[in-house]
This record gives C-alpha cells, sequence and structure tokens, in this order.
C-alpha cells in the first residue's frame, strides 16, 4: 500500500481538482458486481477459485510508483480490502508469481512458528481478484486494508542492514536472517529468500532464488544466486 503521506499528497490533489473525496472510500453505495477470486494453496502447489460479489470504490485512493490502491468490499465476509491495480502494465505472470511467493512465504513462516512459536514473523497474504464483468476482465492483486493509522513506511530486509541502521533494523535483519536460514534447510539449500520489504511489521514482495529457477518469477537469480547468498550468510554469520 502507499506510504500514508503520499496517500494524503493524493488525496489534496483529488480535492485541488475538483473530485468528490467520497468517490475513494465509498464501497457501500457503488453497484454490486460479480468477481472470481483466485488463491493459490502453496501446501498443494495449486490454484483454487470461487465465485464473489463485490462492491469496488469509483477511485484510487491512494498510489505509489507501481500501484494504484483502490477500496473493495467483498460481500461474502463484508470486509473491506485494498486492490492493488498495476500502474505498469505488468503481465499476468507476474501478478500469479507475486501471489504465489506470498503463500510460500507465508508456508514457511508456518513451519517456522512451529519450532520458535515466541518469534512473531508472516507476510501479507495476497489473492487475485478477476472482475469479470467488466469489458477487459482484469487481474487485481488484493490484500488486506491497512488502517491510516498504521505505518506505511517500507524498509528492505536483507542480510546485510543499511549502515544507519537503528537497534530495531538490526533486530529485523536477525530476524530475517533466521528465517532465510531455516527456510534454506528446509528445502535442502534447494531455495532462498533473499531480500522482502517490511510495512507495519509485515513481510512483503520477497524475492525467492531456486536452483530450478522455478520459485521466484523472472527475479529468481538460480542456483548462482542461492550459492552467493549462502557465501554472504557465512561471512556474517
Amino acid at each position: 500500500q502507499a506510504p500514508l503521506s503520499r496517500s494524503m499528497s493524493f488525496k489534496v490533489q483529488m480535492e485541488e481538482e475538483g473530485i468528490n473525496l467520497h468517490e475513494l472510500f465509498d464501497v457501500d453505495s457503488v453497484s454490486e458486481e460479480k468477481a472470481e477470486v483466485l488463491i493459490f494453496d502453496a501446501t498443494q502447489n495449486s490454484w483454487a477459485s470461487s465465485e464473489v460479489v463485490v462492491k469496488v470504490a469509483a477511485r484510487m485512493f491512494a498510489h505509489g510508483n507501481n500501484f494504484g490502491c483502490i477500496r473493495m468490499r467483498d460481500l461474502t465476509d463484508g470486509r473491506v480490502k485494498v486492490l492493488k491495480k498495476s500502474l505498469s502494465g505488468a503481465p499476468d505472470d507476474d501478478l500469479y508469481d507475486d501471489v504465489k511467493a506470498h503463500a510460500l512465504g507465508e508456508l514457511c513462516c508456518k513451519l517456522f512458528r512451529q519450532t520458535a512459536p515466541q518469534i512473531d514473523m508472516g507476510f501479507m497474504p495476497r489473492v487475485i481478484y478477476k472482475l469479470v464483468q467488466r469489458s477487459n476482465r482484469p487481474k487485481i492483486m488484493c490484500e488486506e486494508l491497512l488502517t491510516e493509522s498504521d505505518d506505511f513506511a517500507k524498509r528492505e530486509l536483507s542480510l546485510f542492514p543499511p549502515r544507519n541502521a537503528t537497534p530495531e533494523d538490526v533486530y529485523e535483519s536477525h530476524k530475517w536472517a533466521v528465517f532465510q536460514f531455516f527456510t534454506f534447510l528446509q528445502s535442502q539449500r534447494g531455495m532462498v529468500f533473499d531480500k522482502c520489504d517490511l510495512v507495519h511489521g509485515i513481510w512483503m514482495n520477497p524475492i525467492i532464488h531456486s536452483n530450478d529457477q522455478t520459485l521466484g518469477g523472472h527475479k529468481d537469480g538460480g542456483p548462482e544466486a542461492v550459492e552467493r547468498w549462502a557465501n554472504d550468510f557465512a561471512e556474517r554469520y
């Protein structure tokens, strides 16, 4: 989701253009439409789909460099979520790879928590909504809606923290490294989570490398990247 400051400046821009801000948040008076939700099951390595009815706000309420954020209410459970529409026209394969990476990450976190339940970690759940009644039947990534009281500041986590890292940054880097090493061993050295973003204590946008280059999409660096990470890990620890 977009940083709060960017979200607020976007609202100011809308006001200056004379756009009714109600359209950014209204998911009640807008029309219902049919959609299909696609969920990836990392345990089964398969996709499941179901038909739902949704209400989608008329306008984006925020945007970043890559995505525009649109509120949506899924009438199946009544909850308001956020659709993250690509602003760059990224291919569907990237969308599917992103959702699969988050599902695989959360599965690995579940396995880790069985070993060390005292360590809090987790990936943002993501699914795909296909708006089937619209002319181009767009597929859009969807995730939980963070409230405006949440901290949207995004930090990149990798094996080495930045030079100006705070004690909190160092702790988060160590926690990420523990997770990296755990998944590296669990996969019998066949894959590694290289980097990810940390937003409001939640992991997002992981980069995965695998020996057969099947897990990380177009960013998967293959066995060379896995070996490079292993050497970096040995250097740090």
